[in-house]
């Protein structure tokens, strides 16, 4: 896949060649997903119109000319995540999942929690992690406005100083929010879509 970036930066020297990236485990290689389908996505943009693109899905690249514009994050707006983290105290294991929801556009993404992001605080320490994670994709996709769904509090609480943080882990958290850069609207609920990020935090183990 990645002799056809080169490819196209060859082809179109002149514009921006990006690749897409779904469905990642936490070593960065793709994963299969029951809801997205497309794992990575090649497009050359000029002026944010696609000019080429290309898919590549069930190990085979593709042409995807015309489809792309429906499926490519950074090229739209109005994001909701729906997020949760867990941990069991048997294995010392915590875990998030995360939907990811933009009109049609729908991903599901869980991982472990490092270690060193837990900390002692067990359970609060993989919800928080779920956010971290939130603001990597929008980092890689330059997303600068989302709506987190979430259930326990102190996701928004630290950085909206309502607590006050007062362990390193929390204090971190607290300062990457509030340093992201991202403008985030906090929605504390208990939708389907974060009772499914549940599901997947607890099968991320």
């Amino acid at each position: 896949m990645f002799n056809k970036v080169q490819e196209l930066m060859d082809k179109y020297p002149n514009t921006i060649v990006e690749v897409a990236k779904w469905v990642l485990d936490d070593e960065g290689n793709p994963t299969n997903n029951n809801i997205a389908e497309i794992l990575y996505a090649i497009y050359v943009k000029d002026n944010d119109k696609i000019i080429e693109s290309w898919e590549y899905q069930n190990g085979i690249l593709t042409q995807a000319e015309g489809k792309i514009d429906d499926t490519i994050p950074s090229l739209k707006s109005d994001y909701h995540f729906h997020i949760d983290g867990c941990y069991e105290s048997k294995s010392g294991v915590g875990s998030w999942g995360c939907v990811m929801v933009n009109g049609d556009f729908v991903v599901e993404s869980s991982g472990i929690v490092p270690i060193v992001n837990l900390g002692t605080t067990w359970n609060v320490g993989a919800e928080l992690y779920a956010v971290q994670r939130v603001l990597d994709y929008c980092w890689t996709y330059d997303i600068k406005s989302i709506t987190i769904h979430y259930d326990y509090l102190g996701v928004e609480y630290w950085p909206t100083c309502k607590w006050k943080a007062k362990n390193p882990i929390t204090s971190n958290y607290r300062d990457i929010v509030r340093n992201s850069g991202i403008s985030i609207t906090w929605v504390h609920d208990d939708n389907p879509l974060r009772k499914r990020a549940h599901v997947l935090a607890n099968m991320a183990r």
